[in-house]
């Protein structure tokens, strides 16, 4: 009895050692995350939905500042993110008037989170995004 009892003892012992807990295994494998930002993609990001829902979303949210009949174009950069948000707003080209140049980077925060991260060497990565807005 006292075999059974001291060779239970010496399994349970061996048993335990090897385990390791959750907590553990989470302290000991880091993730490493990309935060490059990628001029350069396979696959560029994009609105979701494609063009048509971009051009649809523009007509339900973009508000023109003036009511000129003169077509005005803004160039505007920004960095599309993993989830699909907009970060790091720039105008690359607009009017003199600055309230397009507001109205445009209201409607690319208001886009935040509609996008679909670009596509490099089969993972989603964060990519700059160049758009022309015409009002």
């Amino acid at each position: 009895m006292k075999f059974i009892f001291s060779l239970v003892i010496i399994l349970f012992t061996f048993k335990s050692q090897g385990q390791v807990s959750s907590e553990d295994s989470i302290k000991n494998h880091s993730v490493a995350i990309d935060t490059t930002v990628y001029t350069k993609v396979e696959i560029e990001a994009a609105f979701g939905g494609g063009d048509m829902a971009w051009k649809h979303f523009l007509s339900k949210y973009m508000y023109s500042p003036n009511s000129e009949d003169l077509k005005k174009i803004v160039v505007v950069k920004f960095i599309v993110e993993l989830d699909g948000k907009t970060s790091h707003i720039n105008i690359i080209s607009a009017p003199e008037d600055k309230a397009y140049r507001e109205e445009t980077i209201r409607v690319i925060k208001k886009s935040s989170g509609y996008w679909v991260a670009a596509v490099e060497s089969g993972k989603h990565v964060r990519s700059y995004k160049t758009v022309s807005i015409e009002y």
